[in-house]
C-alpha cells in the first residue's frame, strides 16, 4: 500500500514543554527538548490527485506551528506501538472518510522530539536516559527514523490466542509472559494481577 508522511504543528504547548524539560534536566542535566512536532503518516489505497492531496493537507494542518530546533539536534520519533491503532487514528481516519477521502486507509500520528545538548557534550549525546520521559512503553514505541513509521502499517496475520497459567505459576508465570509478549508490566502491576487472580 502507498504510504506518505506530512509534518504537523507543535505537539506541546510552551507550558508543557517547560514542564517536560524540568524532568529531562533532572535525568540528564546537559539535555533539553528544543521542540516537539507532530508528524502524520497516511496509508492510502492509491496515488493521490492534486486536489485530494490539498484537501488532506488542510485536514492535517491544525494548532500552532512547531518551534525552530536547529540543525544540531538529535531526533527521536515516538509513535503508537506498531500493531496497534490509536484512538486519535480512529477518529482522524473517520473524519477523512467523511471528507470524501475514501482512498485513505488509515492516518496515524507521531511526535518528533528534537533534543539539544551544549556544544561541549555533542559527542556524547545519548537519549536513552530520557526516553522514558518521552513515551509510554505500554502504548508507544520509539522508532529510529521518520521513514521507519511505515512499520505502523505493516499488516500481519493475528497470532493464535495463548493462556498464562496464573493459578499454577503465580507471579513467575506473569513475569515470564511479560518478557515473552513485551507487555512492559511494572512489578506493582504484576503484583496486582497475582492478587486479582489468586486473592
Amino acid at each position: 500500500m502507498p504510504f506518505f508522511k506530512r509534518p504537523g504543528g507543535a505537539a506541546l504547548s510552551i507550558f508543557r514543554l517547560e514542564k517536560l524539560n524540568r524532568l529531562v534536566r533532572a535525568a540528564h542535566p546537559e539535555a533539553s527538548v528544543r521542540s516537539a512536532q507532530y508528524w502524520h503518516f497516511v496509508e492510502v489505497t492509491r496515488e493521490l490527485e492534486t486536489r485530494e492531496s490539498e484537501v488532506l493537507d488542510r485536514l492535517l494542518t491544525y494548532g500552532p506551528p512547531a518551534a525552530a530546533y536547529g540543525s544540531w539536534t538529535t531526533t527521536v520519533l515516538v509513535t503508537p506501538r506498531p500493531g496497534t491503532i490509536s484512538p486519535w487514528s480512529s477518529k482522524a481516519t473517520d473524519i477523512a472518510r467523511l471528507c470524501q477521502l475514501d482512498f485513505v486507509r488509515r492516518i496515524e500520528r507521531g511526535t518528533v522530539f528534537h533534543l539539544a545538548w551544549p556544544a561541549d557534550v555533542r559527542g556524547h549525546r545519548d537519549p536513552r536516559r530520557i526516553l522514558p520521559l518521552l513515551h509510554d512503553r505500554m502504548t508507544e514505541a520509539v522508532l529510529p527514523s521518520i521513514d521507519a513509521a511505515e512499520d505502523l502499517f505493516r499488516h500481519v496475520a493475528p497470532k493464535p490466542m495463548t493462556e498464562v497459567d496464573v493459578l499454577g505459576g503465580g507471579a513467575a508465570a506473569i513475569a515470564d509472559a511479560n518478557v515473552r509478549f513485551g507487555l512492559a508490566l511494572a512489578p506493582d502491576e504484576i503484583g496486582y494481577l497475582v492478587s486479582y487472580f489468586l486473592g
